[in-house]
This record gives C-alpha cells, sequence and structure tokens, in this order.
C-alpha cells in the first residue's frame, strides 16, 4: 500500500502504481521509483515534508509479529525522498544478500572509486582490506582470496559516505 496525503492531481496515483505493479527489481526499490514518480508528477500540494518506506518481510519475529525487510523514514527533511533513497542504498549494503553479477577486480575502479575505498580505509584505520571490510561489516562483500569487491559495493559506498556526511 502506498499512501500520499494531500496530493495534487489523481495521475500521481497512477504513475506510482505503474512502478509497483512492475515484474523487475526489489520491492523496495519500486515503490521508491513510485515515489519519486509521483513527486515528479506534483506531489504533496504542501511541498515534500517526510518520505517512509516499510517492506514486511515474509518471516515473523521472535514475538510473533511481522518482520521487517525495510522500514526508513526520513522526517523534517528538506529532501525526503533523496534521504530515503541514500537511506535505502545504504540498508542494501548491509542487509541484502552479496551480488550475483560478476566480481569487481578492485585494480580496475576509476581515481574516483579508487579515493573513495582509500578514504574509507583511512576512516577505519586499517591498511588491509579486509580488515577494512570487517571494520564496515561488510566481509560478506570482500573475497581477499581473489581480491574482488562485490559491485554493489562502490555505488552504495558513496551513499553510505553521504549519509556520514550529512
Amino acid at each position: 500500500m502506498a499512501i500520499g496525503n494531500l496530493a495534487v492531481e489523481g495521475a500521481i496515483a497512477a504513475s506510482l502504481g505503474g512502478f509497483v505493479s512492475a515484474p523487475d527489481g526489489a520491492l523496495a526499490r519500486r515503490l521508491l521509483a513510485g515515489m519519486l514518480a509521483g513527486s515528479a508528477a506534483g506531489g504533496d500540494r504542501r511541498g515534500a515534508l517526510a518520505a517512509g518506506l516499510l517492506v514486511g518481510g515474509a518471516r515473523f519475529s521472535h514475538v510473533g509479529a511481522p518482520d521487517r525487510a525495510v522500514d526508513l523514514r526520513a522526517d523534517a527533511s528538506a529532501l525526503p525522498l533523496n534521504d530515503l533513497a541514500r537511506m535505502l542504498d545504504v540498508h542494501e549494503l548491509y542487509y541484502d544478500p552479496p551480488s550475483p553479477a560478476p566480481w569487481l577486480d578492485r585494480a580496475g575502479f576509476d581515481d574516483g572509486t579508487q579515493a573513495l575505498l582509500s578514504g574509507f580505509m583511512k576512516a577505519a584505520g586499517e591498511s588491509d582490506w579486509r580488515d577494512v571490510f570487517e571494520s564496515l561489516n561488510l566481509a560478506h562483500r570482500y573475497d581477499a582470496q581473489r581480491d574482488l569487491i562485490d559491485p554493489l559495493v562502490p555505488s552504495r559506498l558513496r551513499s553510505l559516505a553521504l549519509s556520514m556526511a550529512t
């Protein structure tokens, strides 16, 4: 279910529905894409004040309540959907399983990505890549034997860096 308070036009709901019912992509990503489309179609007549994303999980918690696959909120924000997108990037980095796509050779990264990774290494106070990924709780995204990185890492680390800066 998606809710829009005081939406400007009926077209907003239609634009959201197209993304949610699309067959490709994780539900959280499709919902976010729909919210962005709804915002672009006119959004809330009061402007963007806050945004939230809640996706129920397939399991139940230890107390019998439905588990939550994604539960993110951006309150009192000038750009709540942008903040929500960054939070979802970071959430996926930590909680989604490693990518099935071919992993990347760190040596082949462009200068910007190398600088980003080196910045995380310096911030972590580490000199070994395995230790860096472990200190970031991302050991599941680094293959130390082959020195390969999950392809999700570079873009999501950019979002993590932005989240840490704000």
